[in-house]
């Protein structure tokens, strides 16, 4: 059965015969996101499902060949994408563009380096910065490596251009020449070394990375080894001056309106930003500092390590600032993400805006998340739960874990979620954090119970009772405590009709089996599992002892399947085998299962929310968030982020599906372009076509069998997209 979310015939043909090619769970589920069901707190949320923000950092460019720049976010707490399109006067989440970023780790950025008007990437490597050319390819941007370390000439050879991965450097055009230049601080040294792009100088294109180390103290300034003070008028004459402390974050633009570049510095010691005003006049020379920077307005205060981003917010043509947290511990998990908007009135030209830009849009409940569906109010629908381990939005402002309850307001085809309770059930007040709840009738009374897992690695225990209230029973259910983060399960695993227990340990992502020795007893399961190492299951990396193993059973293909997300980021499949439930290793289906890595902290859960027989996927992770995926596409913009208009005609493709002669009508009298493209994103072969009756036909007997995109647009029009199938 296929969705009746879309409305086009050849789209639910298209997605049944996508659907008819996965012929095993075990092996060939893929899951696409699935962004339709709308969320409400006070408002309905735009974009939902992003997974949260927790230590995000902010650049632009053009990742779909429209002309236009969307705006990247890379969140460097899992090392994760997330990407918005700017539509219709606000920035819309695009999954799908996101899927197609390189794998980048600590900090990644956005430039055009070669002038082509397509994003490139430069992130972190071992030892200092590697570089990702962008490239067009069909309807979105391609990445392949060109360069894995950027070098610069000593004068006797070369070397890297350090940057530590905890900093950002600042990589733009210092001398408006046309090519990038990079400033970023040294393995030693507390002066800003200036790496000048010499391409411009040498007469060579923009994509040459011909770099010297111009000026080892840019600005004429020193950092202090041990915190964020500043020593300005400093020559380092051809000396280094002293080891420095890891963290800093560099970002350069006139912040004054004089012409020349002045530098905001973050600083891991330090909770605000450093503003230093450079002096001018073809000179770099810091003249000033102001640690509250903007002092004009409200200085930025987190508790660590804040970084400043230059990004166009508004799309008006004038860069804007947001402020976010570089660190990897204590900081904002919620109001990260401070704008300042460009005010020419003012100097430096930026005011206060909000604390939680794009966040606002978002379901979002901290770090370290996890969502259910469950029927709350038991009317029938599906309800959903989010939980986070904790909340610290400002400073003196922190929380215990707690759980958000969103009633489904919608029906049984059409989802709809709206905050009831931010913290249902008074959960903060009982002190633990990272709930993890599970349900189901242990004790087969008809009621079900629910469990809690919690940091402290102990089960919390409430009970429904006739009118549907959950009773609190206990903080230390049964006695068990696997160690730390225990993240429970309900499911039959040994098929004797009761619910057992799995319990996920933060200790090598491993798992403890508890078989439902008596229903009716009061302690059904006992402290000690009967098998500490389920499956021989570990979800942890290599060389890594924490795991935060995620156990979801799933049946499917008359086989059950055990879904273990974990700190990878990443879902494995196991094949549960009942002669191994006391001992031995279960099968693997997937490393990867659906094909989804969401950074880390994965953890997963499925249903079928809207009840057309597929798969329904949430999952949390690190950030705090959710993200929802389907193994069916719901929506074919999530395919490569087709942008779609109106025309005069009615474009039309049959036979679809076709074997050899396709015949495509409605088409404008004027000359235009017609690309079939494959659902990776590949040109398959480009037309130009012209028909003064509005109709060709093209022979595409060459074309492999599968699902194809035909793609037309021209000089008066966007990009018009059909989807059709080859047999």
């Amino acid at each position: 059965m296929i969705r009746q979310d879309r409305k086009s015939p050849t789209f639910i043909f298209y997605a049944w015969l996508l659907l008819c090619t996965i012929c095993s769970a075990t092996a060939q589920v893929h899951l696409y996101p699935y962004t339709l069901p709308t969320v409400s707190n006070a408002e309905v949320l735009s974009n939902p499902w992003t997974g949260g923000f927790d230590l995000p950092q902010w650049s632009m460019g053009d990742l779909n060949q429209d002309g236009v720049d969307e705006l990247a976010v890379f969140d460097r707490a899992g090392d994760f994408w997330l990407i918005f399109s700017w539509e219709n006067g606000t920035w819309v989440s695009r999954p799908e563009l996101a899927l197609k970023m390189p794998a980048c780790r600590s900090f990644a950025l956005l430039r055009d380096y070669n002038g082509d008007g397509i994003a490139d990437i430069f992130t972190q490597t071992t030892g200092g910065i590697r570089l990702y050319r962008g490239s067009n390819e069909g309807l979105y941007t391609s990445f392949s490596v060109e360069s894995n370390l950027i070098e610069y000439n000593t004068g006797f050879g070369n070397s890297n251009i350090y940057n530590r991965s905890i900093d950002i450097p600042h990589i733009g055009d210092m001398d408006g020449d046309g090519d990038l230049d990079i400033l970023s601080f040294e393995v030693i040294g507390t002066t800003l070394p200036l790496y000048k792009n010499l391409s411009a100088e040498l007469g060579y294109a923009r994509d040459s990375l011909l770099f010297i180390q111009e000026d080892p103290c840019w600005g004429d300034f020193k950092e202090s080894e041990t915190d964020n003070n500043i020593q300005l008028a400093f020559s380092c004459d051809g000396k280094r001056a002293g080891p420095k402390h890891a963290g800093s974050t560099e970002l350069v633009f006139d912040g004054d309106g004089d012409g020349d570049f002045d530098l905001v510095l973050g600083d891991i010691s330090s909770r605000g930003l450093s503003y230093l005003e450079n002096i001018g006049g073809g000179v770099d020379s810091m003249i000033r500092v102001d640690y509250t920077f903007p002092s004009n307005s409200l200085s930025v205060d987190m508790p660590i390590f804040p970084a400043a981003y230059a990004i166009d917010v508004d799309m008006n043509g004038v860069q804007d600032l947001v402020v976010s947290p570089n660190g990897n511990s204590r900081y904002f998990n919620l109001n990260n993400a401070w704008l300042y908007r460009f005010d020419e009135n003012t100097t430096p030209n930026f005011v206060f805006d909000r604390q939680d830009f794009l966040i606002e849009t978002t379901l979002d409940l901290g770090s370290d998340s996890y969502g259910v569906f469950y029927d709350v109010d038991e009317d029938g629908l599906q309800d959903l739960l989010l939980s986070g381990s904790s909340i610290y939005r400002a400073v003196g402002d922190d929380s215990n874990g707690q759980i958000a309850y969103y009633r489904n307001t919608g029906n049984a085809t059409t989802p709809a979620f709206n905050l009831e309770s931010d913290d249902w059930l008074g959960l903060s007040f009982l002190g633990y954090f990272r709930y993890r709840p599970c349900f189901g009738d242990i004790d087969n009374d008809g009621f079900d119970d629910m469990l809690l897992g919690n940091s402290e690695g102990r089960l919390i225990h409430f009970e429904r009772n006739a009118t549907g209230s959950f009773v609190f029973d206990t903080t230390f259910y049964c006695g068990i405590d696997v160690g730390n983060a225990a993240h429970p399960t309900l499911f039959d695993v040994d098929d004797d009709g009761d619910l057992d227990l799995v319990i996920g340990k933060e200790y090598l992502g491993s798992i403890n089996y508890y078989p439902n020795l008596n229903p009716a007893d009061m302690t059904p399961f006992q402290p000690d599992s009967l098998n500490g190492f389920f499956g021989g299951i570990s979800v942890s990396e290599g060389g890594f002892i924490i795991g935060n193993a995620v156990p979801h059973f799933i049946e499917s293909n008359e086989e059950v399947l055990l879904l273990v997300g974990g700190s990878s980021g990443k879902t494995a499949a196991y094949v549960l085998d009942s002669d191994s439930l006391l001992s031995g290793s279960f099968s693997v289906a997937s490393t990867k299962w659906g094909g989804i890595d969401v950074g880390t902290e994965a953890a997963p859960f499925t249903s079928d929310i809207n009840n057309d027989g597929s798969i329904d996927v949430l999952y949390g992770n690190r950030r705090g968030g959710l993200n929802l995926f389907s193994e069916v596409i719901t929506d074919s913009s999530q395919i490569l982020g087709l942008s779609t208009v109106n025309t005069d005609n009615k474009l039309a493709l049959f036979p679809n599906p076709v074997r050899s002669q396709l015949t495509i009508s409605g088409l404008p009298k004027e000359e235009v372009e017609l690309k079939i493209i494959d659902l990776q994103g590949r040109v398959i072969e480009v037309y130009i076509v012209q028909s003064n009756d509005g109709q060709v036909t093209l022979d595409l007997t060459f074309i492999e069998k599968g699902m194809y995109l035909g793609v037309l647009s021209n000089r008066n029009f966007a990009q018009v997209t059909s989807i059709f199938s080859k047999f």
